[in-house]
């Protein structure tokens, strides 16, 4: 686990850094605060896809600071110069940080507002 746990850290930095840079809602994408990765698969060769959590710097309930996550899911390709994806909820997307697995699921399910085409090299 730790050995992977290095990498998948590195990886998280690096797509909130694209998705900051990116992101059309400017204040939204400004209060990003680091990614949590909650599942990752892969065909072991060619593709690695992410589902995780960007935490935010938004108010959540009763307005405390820090509860606030924004739902992602990237789909990225290995080889390189390859079309990645990368998926990201909107405002209407904020969840508080205690939201169940089921719910999380139903709003992995919903289109995604915000939708980023990366080019690994």
């Amino acid at each position: 686990m730790e050995v992977r746990a290095t990498p998948l850290r590195a990886l998280g930095v690096l797509l909130e850094h694209v998705v900051r840079e990116r992101l059309d809602d400017k204040e939204l994408g400004e209060s990003l605060d680091g990614l949590s990765i909650r599942r990752v698969s892969s065909d072991g060769v060619r593709t690695l896809d992410i589902v995780g959590v960007f935490y935010t710097l938004m108010p959540g309930a009763r307005g405390k600071i820090g509860n606030q996550r924004l739902p992602m899911e990237a789909h990225l390709s290995l080889e390189p110069g390859a079309v990645s994806t990368l998926g990201i909820g909107g405002r209407d997307s904020l969840f508080d940080q205690s939201l169940s697995e089921r719910r999380f699921q139903r709003l992995l399910e919903a289109p995604w507002p915000h939708s980023l085409e990366l080019r690994l090299g």
